[in-house]
Parts: structure tokens; C-alpha cells; sequence
């Protein structure tokens, strides 16, 4: 209205409202082609069609990339402005961070509907997209944003579907919290959506309006006051308005990664167990071969467990708060991040807690699906790569030896070729399989001499059995499945 029709000076959040959609649609967007100043929502009423809000909600002040930030304040600059490219109008360009940012802080950007009124607020209230009613749905192309922005919720995958949570601007977009891991959703059509369910008050992810999943299980019946919330901290939480009390929270459902407010450990009185679980492999959720427990070591302490396949494979002995420090700096020596810890022992609870970090954007540790425990810039905790059962020096559990293999025996990684003449590769089928599965076996196995996944997304197992005459590859990095994990027997005596 200020600007009498005149074309915004950018960086300035951009809506913009066509009379010639599709099929009589008016088509209404609200993005960040040109940059951001502010937040804006737009609301459509009394239409048929894809009448939902459209907004850039999160504060992008807060979570421009620094290069980008307008000088004095006050505006996100587009990658086109800030790097002076030529970008025609509407189009972006380079991918890079902003995009990213600009796809998260404006999920539900674009609409399509009819015969409709439609209102837009400057600076709205912050929670508009972060909060699901009894009334809304959340369809598979929208996001929660929480406020000021940090966390994305969303589906995501392409033929097998999750729903999962996410920082906004992580450009590996690793999820920090997956609702659905071991229950992927096949829908084609793209036509799930998450929902509070008006009779039980559950969670629920329908497909065609046909309940496919419950994400709860509170059973509470039918509800009128029940909201969904993606909080600050990455914490979804389910709410009864009444009291505002907490019905359910993903808190208490941790997957493969511990956030700042998570708590690692077990409540005595209620039973409940926090345990992280890992990933089957770097692109498949489904839970993998390891957990990380907080628990009873040595008989009487407290530390850090990892398990595979529910048997003890690190520890890391009891720590105290200091201790603890201290070892983990030890071992990321170009780290900048300060870590806030917490151990909690009492009658009623036992646990860690990840309190806080400071100048890191994206404080979390992931349980990998190797066993390891690393953090966002994917440098280890002090877990090793692989436990031989014989280096326990590294917190590495004794399993014993196989009869065939000696202390220092191990893998290294090659670009490599065995000679077909005298080494033969057999392939296990077995979708359920991870990298540390394939690893195992081959270790247990005297005649086994290297291995690998023998799927791309990390699944599955590929052995070479027999002598481990190869021929190392010094040009073409791609010889047969790439980078090999390959075992050096060593002669005894």
C-alpha cells in the first residue's frame, strides 16, 4: 500500500496473488525470490481448492547465511542480489544455503484456489506454522516451522515416504527425529497427510482419508481441545489446551539422534527407556544394528553403551562430568563447540542430558550406522570405526578372537580388484543387512578376506572368499563396487 503499486526494492518478502491460474484457480504465493524483510501471511476463506495459508514465517534475520545479510540489517539479500548474478525474474540460482532456507521459512508458499476471500497479515503471529488443529491437516507437500525457525517437520523420501524432523537450515538435510522408521508409507499419488484424529485423539498419517499409521497411542477419545506443536528445540509435542498438559512427546521416541534437551537413560518409576537407535544405512531409516544407552557399567556406574545386535560392543566406562569433558576434547581438537553436560542419578531417574552448545548451528550427536558416535561436522566422539573385540583401548568390548585372526588384524579401506582366479564373490540378499552386519560376518569368518554392501544405498552384503591377492586400482576409483573394505591376513610366528 505504501509503495502506490510501485515494484518493491529488494530484499523485500514478496506476495503475489494471478486471477489466471489453472482451471479458474486463483493462484496465490508468498516467497523469497527476491530476498526477505519480514514475515507475511496470506489466508483464504470461503473457497474450494487448495485454500490453506501460504507464508514466510521463520525469522530468517536469525538464519540468513552471513554473506547474505543485508548491510546495516534488516533484509536477507537472494543469492542473485548478493553475488550479482543475472537471475531472470522469479528464478533462483546456484542452489546453495538461501534457497534451502528459502524453501524451509516459506514451505507452504504456494496455493490454488477458488472463489475465495483472502486477508494477509504483516508479522503474524509466530505460531501459525507450527501448530496442527483438530481441523487442519498437514499434506505431504507441507512443513511445521518452528519459531524463530530452527526445526523443519515434514514427509520426506521418494517411493518410501517418512515423516520426519529436521534443522531448517542443514544443507545435508539430516533428520534429527523420524516418526515412522520400521513403517515407510507407499503413496504415489501423494496423497498422505498427518492429522490429530477427531475420535481416538491419536496422531495419525492417513492416505486418502484412510488411516495408514497411528504416530500416538494415547487414546483419549474424542477431543475437541488436542493440539500438535513443533516447539523450538526440535520437540513435537501432542496437547491437551485444556490444561496444557503434555499427552506425547518425540522427546521420548528418540531415533539415531540426541538433541540439546534429549535425555539419554532410563526412568526407574515409569519404566521408559531413552535409547538412540541407528539408521539401517545412511539413506534408509529403518533401524540399524546398534543403540546407545545410558547405563549401569562395571556393575555399579554409570557410561555409555553401544550394543549390536543387543550385545555389548563400546563402552565408555564410567565418567564423570569432568572426565567426560575432558576425553571429548581430546578428541575433536579443531572443534569450537563447548558442551553443557548434565548426569542426572537419583531414585527416580537416571540420565544424560545435552544441555547446550555454543557457536554451532546444528548441536546434535548421531549414532551412525557404523556404531559410531559423531557429531554435526561428522568428526567421532572417540569411538572407532570398527570393534575388533581385542582394542580395548578404544572402549571396544572383548568378544574374543575367531581362531583364525591375531591382535592387530583389521580392515582398511581400498580402490581394489581381487584376482578372480583365486578369490570368489558370493553375495548375501538380505535387504535387513547393514555395513556393520557384512563386517561381522566377514570377521567371523576365517576365509573371508574383504567385503561390502552390494546395494548403493548400503544394504546388503557382498564377501570375497579366499586369497587376498589383489591389484590395487590407481586411476579408476569405480572398479566393481568402488572403495572396498579389504582384510591383510597376517602369518603367525
Amino acid at each position: 500500500m505504501e509503495c502506490n503499486g510501485d515494484i518493491s526494492f529488494p530484499p523485500a518478502t514478496l506476495v503475489e496473488l494471478s486471477r489466471y491460474g489453472i482451471r479458474g484457480f486463483t493462484d496465490y504465493f508468498v516467497t523469497m525470490e527476491i530476498g526477505y524483510n519480514l514475515n507475511i501471511l496470506m489466508e483464504a476463506t470461503g473457497g474450494t481448492g487448495d485454500c490453506k495459508e501460504a507464508g514466510c514465517l521463520a525469522d530468517v534475520h536469525k538464519l540468513c547465511p552471513q554473506e547474505q545479510i543485508l548491510e546495516g540489517g534488516g533484509g536477507c539479500n537472494s543469492t542473485c542480489q548478493a553475488f550479482d548474478y543475472y537471475c531472470p525474474y522469479g528464478i533462483f540460482c546456484d542452489w546453495n544455503e538461501y534457497n534451502q532456507l528459502s524453501e524451509s521459512a516459506c514451505p507452504n508458499s504456494e496455493r490454488h484456489c477458488a472463489g475465495a476471500n483472502y486477508t494477509i497479515t504483516f508479522c503474524p503471529n509466530t505460531d501459525a506454522f507450527s501448530i496442527i488443529k483438530l481441523s487442519r491437516k498437514l499434506s505431504s507437500t507441507d512443513y511445521l516451522i518452528s519459531y524463530p525457525g530452527d526445526f523443519t517437520l515434514g514427509f520426506f523420501g521418494d517411493n518410501n515416504r517418512y515423516l520426519g524432523i529436521w534443522y531448517t537450515n542443514d544443507v545435508q538435510w539430516r533428520k534429527v527425529w523420524v516418526a515412522n522408521p520400521n513403517s515407510s508409507i507407499i503413496s504415489p499419488n501423494g496423497t498422505h497427510a498427518l492429522s490429530i484424529d477427531p475420535n481416538s485423539g491419536n496422531l495419525i498419517i492417513d492416505v486418502g482419508g484412510k488411516t495408514l499409521m497411528s504416530i500416538t497411542d494415547i487414546q483419549v477419545g474424542p477431543n475437541s481441545n488436542l493440539t500438535a506443536t513443533l516447539r523450538f528445540d526440535g520437540n513435537f509435542l501432542l496437547i491437551n489446551e485444556i490444561d496444557k498438559s503434555i499427552l506425547w512427546q518425540s522427546f521420548d521416541h528418540p531415533t539415531n539422534v540426541l538433541l540439546p534437551g534429549m535425555k539419554l537413560g532410563s526412568n526407574i518409576r515409569t519404566g521408559r527407556n531413552w535409547t538412540l537407535t541407528s539408521w539401517l544405512s545412511n539413506e534408509i531409516p529403518d533401524s540399524g544394528a546398534f543403540t546407545l544407552s545410558w547405563e549401569l557399567v562395571n556393575g555399579s556406574s554409570q557410561g555409555l553403551m553401544i550394543r549390536q545386535r543387543g550385545k555389548p560392543y563400546w563402552t565408555s566406562g564410567y565418567l564423570n562430568v569432568q572426565a567426560f569433558q575432558y576425553i571429548f576434547a581430546l578428541n575433536r581438537p579443531n572443534s569450537q563447540s563447548q558442551y553443557d553436560l548434565s548426569f542426572i542419578y537419583n531414585n527416580e531417574e537416571r540420565f544424560l542430558l545435552l544441555d547446550s552448545y555454543s557457536d554451532d548451528s546444528f548441536p546434535m550427536w548421531i549414532l551412525t550406522p557404523k556404531g559410531q558416535i559423531i557429531d554435526r561436522n561428522n568428526s567421532s566422539v572417540w569411538t572407532p570405526e570398527f570393534c575388533y573385540g581385542y582394542n580395548l583401548d578404544d572402549g571396544c568390548v572383548d568378544s574374543g578372537l575367531p581362531q583364525c585372526r591375531i591382535e592387530g588384524d583389521e580392515f582398511s579401506e581400498r580402490n581394489s580388484e581381487f584376482f578372480p582366479d583365486t578369490t570368489k564373490r558370493e553375495i548375501v540378499d538380505n535387504s535387513s543387512l547393514s555395513i556393520s552386519d557384512c563386517f561381522m560376518k566377514c570377521w567371523n569368518d576365517c576365509k573371508c578376506v574383504g567385503f561390502n554392501s552390494s546395494t548403493t544405498n548400503g544394504t546388503r552384503c557382498v564377501f570375497w572368499i579366499g586369497s587376498n591377492r589383489f591389484l590395487v586400482n590407481q586411476h579408476d576409483s569405480s572398479i566393481r563396487l568402488g572403495n572396498l573394505f579389504m582384510y591383510f591376513c597376517k602369518v603367525r610366528g
